[in-house]
């Protein structure tokens, strides 16, 4: 089986990539271009990073994965970051158990899951937290890098 990479770039749209690649400060970026496939994403309803992140995620319009921002409110009503397991529906990378996956720094993969593969949680870990990798072990090896 061939191998799949996506690359998410929160609030970029080709428009301003394009003029960074033809000013030649994006070499890589302009390589992937030429080479594979990209296109241009319609984002959500709200357009807003929380809820097209869980699109991306689950392929589920924001009524269906349940978020709409990067918080929500506990029970004395005080805000709240919101993680993984608040997804109402599960992420398109649980369902796949039989193909090795790596994902780095993508919101609402805190905590990480276990998967087949690897994540490193980025965005919206809780300041000090140790435990953002799965295996959890991964981040001694970061931790020394």
């Amino acid at each position: 089986m061939g191998r799949i990479f996506v690359m998410g770039l929160d609030g970029a749209t080709w428009r301003v990539l394009d003029r960074f690649i033809d000013m030649g400060v994006m070499p890589t970026l302009k390589k992937l271009k030429e080479e594979s496939a990209w296109g241009i994403l319609k984002s959500t309803v709200p357009p807003l990073s929380a809820p097209a992140w869980c699109t991306f995620l689950t392929g589920c319009n924001p009524g269906k994965h349940g978020i709409i921002d990067f918080y929500g409110f506990n029970e004395n009503f005080e805000p709240v970051p919101l993680g993984f397991y608040d997804l109402e529906i599960w992420p398109f990378f649980k369902e796949m158990e039989d193909i090795e996956i790596g994902i780095v720094n993508v919101p609402f993969t805190y905590p990480p899951p276990e998967v087949n593969g690897f994540i490193i949680s980025g965005f919206m870990r809780p300041e000090g937290e140790k435990s953002y990798t799965y295996p959890s072990d991964l981040k001694n090896e970061l931790e020394k890098l």
